[in-house]
């Protein structure tokens, strides 16, 4: 550090200001844990699909083998992907978060456009977790504001 008696050093912290950052973050941590929660769950459901297509159970027989093997590989497609999201959700990465957001928005786009009567418990299931996505992306975007005005301190 330079000795210069006329040059000023940092400001000393508040006391309150690093008890309620800890807060702040303590808040933040439980949106971020739904998401990636949800990540996994989803991960779980479509490896469960996968395996029951892949097995017979799923399909009418009126299907092809390769049509429930070409959707079961999709499937597991699906599953690595939601996998993949959700450690890089509980990483706090901002790609992963932004990622995740876009691929539930998208499912419920492409569910609203198709033809005929949607399911509304499914497009219900979906928008809850879209919604879940864009508050855990958002606390994510603010938990890295947070982290970073800490360490400017």
């Amino acid at each position: 550090m330079d000795d210069n008696p006329y040059q000023a050093g940092l400001p000393a912290p508040l006391p309150g200001l690093q008890r309620r950052r800890r807060l702040t973050l303590r808040a933040l941590a439980s949106p971020i844990t739904r998401m990636w929660a949800l990540a996994a769950c989803l991960a779980v459901f479509h490896a469960f699909m996968a395996a029951g297509v892949g097995m017979g159970g799923v399909t009418s027989p009126a299907d092809g083998v390769a049509k429930a093997g070409l959707f079961a590989g999709i499937t597991l497609v699906i599953a690595a992907l939601y996998l993949g999201l959700g450690y890089g959700i509980h990483r706090r990465s901002r790609i992963a978060a932004c990622l995740a957001l876009v691929f539930c928005a998208g499912y419920l786009m492409v569910q609203l456009s198709m033809p005929g009567r949607p399911d509304r418990t499914l497009l219900a299931v979906i928008a809850v977790g879209t919604l879940v996505c864009l508050h855990g992306t958002w606390a994510i975007f603010a938990h890295h504001r947070h982290t970073r005005a800490r360490s400017l301190l």
